[in-house]
């Protein structure tokens, strides 16, 4: 199986945003054209009610189609020849995809629209602070893979916080853990999502915006650090915590340093 082809300025053809087919793609220049009204919207359901009305009426065909398009909420297009424009939009273009017709729309080299995240959340115990830089990270991936991957290090910086750790260098604060006795599975995890963050902050070896599958595998792993870190302790505490007084009282003294 041919591996997609991301959305890159300039590209003639790459998988499209809206259909996901390898199809080439056709750009324009963004031309603006001055309006006195403020712009309206039809209203959903009288167009619905259109529609219902008129679909097998031949006459209105076409606006039956501009309907239908109106209701899809995506921008499309109409051909107009005696169009005229006020503003030349620098640094603003479309595309329009050869498979399924649906335009995209670029600010400099960066693809606005369609606009989606990633379908992946933190994992409920991650710190209030760690879990805002995860979810802004899934927000801005597809858009910026590296700029992804750089928030993704501060949720790990925010998470050794949590863990009690200084946060000021991240690499000592992951010594220290291993140091208190941390798995050697969770130390991998975290250096990981260290080095591929250092990457998106200070360019090393490792390319992100090349590599999209590198910076997307952090979001696992940061979930997995703090099921290790932080769910799992926090479960078994509870169940030791409900062990009987006189029981939790023999551990501790099983426990105890000798004299």
């Amino acid at each position: 199986m041919a591996e997609p082809v991301s959305p890159i300025m300039g590209a003639k053809s790459f998988n499209c945003p809206h259909c996901n087919a390898l199809a080439h793609q056709k750009w324009f220049d963004a031309y603006a054209l001055y309006t006195s009204d403020p712009p309206s919207l039809p209203d959903d359901q009288a167009l619905i009610k259109f529609i219902d009305e008129n679909k097998l009426n031949h006459e209105y065909e076409n606006t039956v189609n501009w309907a239908k398009k109106y209701l899809a909420g995506r921008p499309f297009g109409h051909r107009n020849d005696n169009f005229s424009s006020d503003v030349h939009l620098e640094m603003f273009y479309f595309t329009q995809c050869f498979s399924c017709e649906q335009f995209s729309i670029w600010v400099k080299d960066k693809l606005v629209f369609p606009f989606f995240g990633l379908d992946t959340t933190p994992n409920e115990d991650m710190p209030a602070d760690a879990r805002e830089s995860f979810i802004e990270a899934s927000l801005i991936f597809k858009a910026s893979p590296r700029g992804a991957a750089a928030l993704l290090r501060l949720a790990l910086q925010q998470i050794l916080i949590f863990l009690g750790q200084p946060g000021k260098f991240i690499d000592k604060d992951i010594g220290a853990l291993v140091a208190l006795g941390m798995p050697i599975q969770i130390q991998q995890a975290l250096d990981v999502v260290r080095v591929i963050g250092n990457n998106a902050v200070h360019p090393g070896q490792i390319v992100i915006d090349d590599n999209r599958d590198v910076a997307l595998k952090l979001f696992s792993l940061l979930n997995i650090i703090t099921e290790a870190m932080i769910t799992q302790p926090r479960q078994i505490g509870k169940l030791f915590e409900g062990l009987p007084p006189g029981a939790r009282e023999a551990i501790e003294k099983r426990d105890k340093p000798k004299p």
